[in-house]
């Protein structure tokens, strides 16, 4: 017998699982999908309370406009968080929640084992496309975003 085949052999018997399906399950993707609505509930109503454990403590975040640089671990992004919130509050002339009516278009997840990228678009009217990245983490049974990138972009008059 060749002896890469008797490696490979006592590969599989040392090492089973290698086998394995590395895809998730679709139990996973609708787990990730509730909770990335539950995400957006919150943000739209400014509960900080449910909006902050959503990430993991050393999450980083690029913000669309009002921070230019990557925020990274908690003390940096609920810093940063909080004044956003303070902000939408005062500008949404609303006096209780939802203080935005932030509704997701195109979401689409993909799951890699522990990993689920979340991407979607915000219509931000007529000119203006909002572009959302949620990573999550998987850990202990509990899904948490580890980055969060946002961006608009100013759509041509043509532009799809």
């Amino acid at each position: 017998m060749n002896i890469w085949v008797c490696f490979a052999a006592v590969g599989l018997l040392l090492f089973p699982g290698s086998l394995k399906s590395e895809t998730p399950s679709t139990s996973d993707e609708a787990t990730v999908r509730r909770l990335a609505a539950d995400f957006i509930v919150a943000f739209n109503n400014l509960d900080w309370e449910k909006f902050r454990v959503f990430f993991d403590d050393n999450a980083t975040i690029f913000h669309p406009a009002q921070f230019p640089r990557r925020l990274a671990g908690r003390s940096e992004y609920e810093k940063a968080w909080l004044a956003v919130f303070d902000g939408i509050r005062t500008s949404s002339g609303r006096s209780k929640p939802p203080y935005m009516e932030l509704r997701p278009e195109d979401m689409e997840v993909q799951l890699l084992n522990d990993v689920a990228i979340v991407t979607f678009h915000l219509n931000r009217g007529p000119n203006s496309l909002g572009r959302r990245t949620l990573v999550w983490r998987k850990s202990s049974q509990q899904w948490r975003i580890i980055h969060l990138h946002a961006s608009n972009v100013e759509l041509a008059g043509d532009a799809p």
